[in-house]
């Protein structure tokens, strides 16, 4: 199936900064960086790589090992059940901890299944971050959050922290990260963009696009196949948001390339505007490497028109090729 799209390419509409530099875990570091300012005229700007590393002469390099960020991990105050005064013989008061607690379970496809338990935290926005990845979850009406995970290292880090620094830490290890590629693209509010994967030759709309519209499960690995996650809760404000894409990078007899590249929506909530996105690249058990986005949106005439950058993430070129 093939589709007639009115798509830009890097020209003299807008004007696109691209920056390979570290992973950050702080949130409001992330934050800083999306809010970044753009220049004001429309030409194009390819800057040269910023690296955030002294005596750094490269534009590809690794990423230092994970470090826990200053997330504060406070204990809360204790919530009280008074009992009204009785006679003598009336109950003790009972305490009740609202300690949030986070486990993670690896499973298959080296993905994590993280569990938060934080009762006094009903139907509340969070942030979880692992490896410079940052999506925004929600609990439940009973404080609970069930989340699948896609690992970016083998000694793999979760943080899940609540807006007023109250948090819990989980650490699982996954061998098998060794046997994938993956590929993180994430935003914040309303970025209108997507990653797609085009696998061997695939064109748009082909059995082989793999995009947020055609994600695949996660079985698909099984049969040499990528498959795509979405990550975050958008109906959150300001929420953070992630697609994560997964090949199985082991897999015997591939040949060919999967070619990646983001695309980005011109709507009414972003045109004219800046756009701040950041992909991170994992291929197999190497520590990733990111890149920061910063796109002026043409204006809103352009309402509709797709950009597609594909200078944001490495193709995976089979058999491996080093």
């Amino acid at each position: 199936m093939s589709f007639l799209r009115k798509t830009l390419t890097i020209g003299s509409t807008f004007t696109v900064a691209l920056c390979i530099g570290f992973v950050m875990q702080n949130e409001n570091a992330m934050a800083a960086r999306f809010g970044e300012d753009t220049p004001e005229d429309y030409t194009v700007s390819i800057q040269t790589p910023t690296l955030w590393a002294p005596e750094v002469a490269t534009a590809s390099f690794e990423l230092p090992a994970f470090e826990t960020p200053e997330v504060p991990m406070m204990v809360p105050q204790l919530a009280a059940a008074v009992m009204p005064d009785a006679a003598v013989g009336a109950a003790p008061q009972v305490e009740i901890s609202c300690t949030p607690s986070l486990s993670a379970q690896t499973g298959d496809f080296a993905l994590v299944r993280l569990s938060l338990n934080a009762s006094c935290y009903p139907s509340t926005a969070l942030t979880i971050h692992h490896q410079g990845m940052i999506f925004t979850a929600t609990t439940d009406a009973a404080g609970q959050l069930l989340v699948d995970v896609p690992a970016l290292t083998e000694h793999a880090i979760f943080i899940a922290e609540f807006a007023n620094g109250y948090g819990a830490v989980a650490i699982s290890e996954v061998p098998e990260l060794a046997q994938y590629d993956r590929a993180v693209l994430q935003w914040k509010g309303e970025a209108a963009v997507s990653m797609h994967a085009f696998e061997f030759g695939a064109g748009f709309g082909d059995t082989g696009h793999v995009w947020s519209n055609s994600p695949r499960s996660a079985f698909a690995a099984d049969e040499g196949q990528g498959f795509l996650m979405k990550l975050g809760d958008n109906s959150a404000e300001n929420a953070h948001l992630a697609e994560v894409y997964t090949f199985p990078a082991s897999e015997p007899g591939q040949e060919g390339t999967v070619e990646l590249s983001t695309e980005a929506v011109i709507t009414a909530n972003n045109c004219g505007q800046d756009v701040a996105a950041q992909s991170i690249q994992v291929n197999g058990a190497a520590l990733p490497d990111a890149v920061d986005l910063t796109l002026r949106m043409p204006d809103c005439s352009a309402i509709g028109d797709i950009i597609v950058l594909k200078n944001m993430f490495q193709d995976l070129q089979f058999p491996i090729r080093s």
